[in-house]
């Protein structure tokens, strides 16, 4: 620090205290002083270094030259910045309070550099008006938190904010930066216009403001517009990764589709948080990628994410193609109002899906998918291929392009000139890809969901029904399983264990092992009879009964086939009446007697709640004997119907 003489003579401790207060003085002097009226707050470094200050015949003053070199006064308005025509120096920091007025959420601080000649672009780089465009100086924005708001170029709601995004761009290359904030404006209409197609050419995040399903940030594209498209390289030859989050997307209405305008449309990978696409002619979300060059869909999306997004009345609400648009993981999925598919996945490894919604889906709007044969009778929904024309094919002679369906609430009646489009809750077609549909929410009213044989859903909540693939709900009955797939098991056989299993299935449940039945499926008689080969390939088929189970091959009775590796073969068949395996008992007192030939000394008891009754307590089986057994519940009050089911 530099030292002050003073003609008294002080001790050190007064000298050292001085110092302190003189550094709090420099900052109150800056506050009072009417030419440092600056928003930006005196650098610390100067305050120590005891800049600003210098001492006059013994009197501390202000160093106003250097102040006014450094800190200069409020400027209002951007308007104000370009016509400012105060001394100023290289590094000089300027504070600005709004774009057009104060605090209009535009303006703040820049720094003015002697030797700039980017270009102004209205925000962040601003060029005064007394220096010509080929000359050096400008003020440019600065960037303290990573983030770039478009708010800087003074966007309003209505505004055409095309320009201004291309300028946000720029600047970011510029200055290396890779968020662009999108604030929202409550005024009316309450959402921005974007002309043409936003290509993204820069890996970026892009961000609005929004609650989760409540979207703030909104931008209207003229119709049938392709709105925004991330390609998988930018410009340079770098590869793409983008990020969007907390966004509306949506084009003007209308009652007239090109189905390639899309939403949101990407051949990079990409993550897309809380983004809701509206009223696009196109796929609301779009994903492509496959690395192979020149393919048409060339490109990497592999491991996108997509999460809490949702698409309403767009053609497709999810689209996913290619060899590399694989791994995508997307979480709560809402379509509702697709004129096709909520999601098409064509995707050729797989994807995982997670707790996704989708309500009216199929529902035609212009491109028809459900129609009524004739016009008051049967609904029936087209199944067609992609590349299928279905005119002319009348939906009760030709099942490979119809199905039948139940009662949709609404169709068009069948016209021979009209193409049908398939359309549904969603669809994967792709034979190799293993998708995982894990908990999937269908509303009522809509065409059934498919699975390629590949595809697995889990549970879930189900108003449409699903075709296809591995499908496995549990409910009151049980579980259920529906395949038109191989189950097949590497050990020995596929062993499921449940009191009430139902299995339905038109092609196999497959043990490595030789026996191969082409078609088991549970009959609500007790008399089956299913088709099946052996591992020789033997036709035939099996039957059983009440009393008695046979084989037979090539229609000879009583013929032996087993399973190659195995000595048995057992069939578990749950009778009714005194010999029954299973059963419902209700409780009196907390307890019931249960008697059948079927139980053994041996044998377990497995018990499940039907209908709960009286005060519930924790239910056991504590006496087993043969020809009976007790159930028992902790509560003596309890009077619950419960499901029994014995094993031996």
């Amino acid at each position: 620090m530099n030292k002050i003489n003073f003609t008294h003579s002080l001790t050190t401790l007064f000298q050292i205290n001085f110092l302190i207060m003189k550094k709090y003085l420099f900052l109150y002097l800056c506050l009072l002083s009417c030419s440092v009226e600056a928003q930006v707050k005196p650098n610390i470094t100067d305050v120590a270094e005891n800049k600003g200050l210098k001492v006059n015949n013994g009197l501390l003053e202000l160093d106003t030259a250097f102040i006014n070199n450094r800190y200069v006064r409020q400027i209002n308005t951007i308007d104000e910045l370009r016509s400012y025509t105060g001394k100023i120096t290289n590094g000089t920091r300027v504070h600005v309070a709004g774009y057009r007025r104060k605090d209009d959420r535009g303006g703040g601080n820049y720094i003015w550099s002697d030797t700039s000649k980017i270009a102004d672009d209205g925000g962040a780089i601003i060029r005064p008006d007394g220096i010509s465009k080929d000359k050096p100086g400008r003020y440019i924005y600065d960037v303290k938190d990573g983030v770039v708001n478009l708010k800087w170029w003074g966007i309003r709601s209505g505004d055409d904010i095309t320009d201004e995004i291309a300028a946000a761009e720029a600047f970011m290359k510029h200055s290396k930066i890779g968020v662009l904030y999108i604030p929202s404006d409550t005024t009316l209409p309450r959402y921005y216009n974007y002309t043409g197609t936003w290509i993204v050419d820069n890996s970026m995040t892009i961000r609005g403001d929004a609650v989760l399903g409540k979207w703030h940030t909104r931008i209207q594209w003229p119709t049938n517009t392709k709105c925004i498209f991330i390609p998988y390289k930018n410009s340079l030859g770098g590869i793409n990764s983008t990020r969007i989050s907390d966004i509306e997307i949506f084009q003007a209405f209308n009652t007239v589709y090109d189905s390639s305008a899309h939403g949101i449309h990407t051949r990079s990978v990409v993550s897309l948080n809380n983004v809701f696409v509206s009223f696009a002619g196109g796929d609301g979300f779009r994903i492509e990628g496959c690395q192979i060059v020149g393919n048409q869909y060339e490109g990497q999306t592999g491991f996108s994410e997509l999460n809490n997004c949702a698409a309403n009345f767009t053609n497709n609400g999810l689209f996913i193609i290619g060899c590399d648009a694989n791994e995508i993981n997307i979480y709560k999925f809402n379509a509702s109002a697709i004129r096709r598919w909520g999601s098409y996945d064509d995707g050729f490894l797989g994807n995982t899906y997670i707790s996704p919604h989708f309500a009216f889906c199929g529902s035609g709007m212009n491109q028809p998918v459900v129609i009524r044969y004739p016009a008051d009778g049967q609904y029936y929904a087209a199944i067609s291929p992609e590349d299928v024309i279905n005119k002319g094919f009348r939906p009760d002679l030709y099942p490979q392009y119809w199905e039948p369906v139940g009662d949709m609430g609404s169709g068009y009646a069948w016209n021979e000139t009209t193409r049908y489009w398939s359309g549904g809750p969603y669809n994967t077609v792709n034979t190799n890809a293993k998708t995982l549909m894990i908990d999937p929410y269908f509303e009522g009213y809509q065409p059934n969901a498919r699975n390629s044989q590949g595809t697995m859903s889990l549970n879930g909540t189900r108003g449409a029904g699903i075709k296809g693939g591995i499908d496995l709900s549990a409910g009151n009955a049980g579980l259920t399983i529906n395949t038109t797939v191989n189950l097949t098991s590497t050990e020995g056989g596929l062993v499921i264990n449940s009191p009430s299993a139902t299995f339905q299935s038109a092609l196999a449940l497959k043990s490595l092992y030789g026996y191969t039945p082409t078609v088991f499926h549970e009959s609500t008689g007790h008399t089956v009879s299913q088709r099946f080969k052996n591992s020789n390939n033997n036709a035939g088929y099996f039957e059983y009964s009440h009393t008695d189970f046979k084989f037979y091959a090539n229609d000879v009775n009583s013929a032996t086939i087993k399973p190659n590796g195995l000595s048995t073969i057992k069939l578990f068949v749950t009778e009714t009446g005194t010999a029954a395996s299973a059963g419902t008992a209700s409780l009196s007192g907390g307890t019931v007697t249960v008697k059948t030939s079927s139980v053994l000394s041996t044998s377990k008891v497995y018990l499940t709640v039907k209908s709960p009754g009286g005060t519930q307590g924790f239910l056991s089986t504590p006496v087993i004997a043969n020809g009976s057994f007790t159930i028992r519940s902790t509560s003596s009050n309890e009077t619950s119907s419960v499901n029994w089911w014995v094993i031996n």
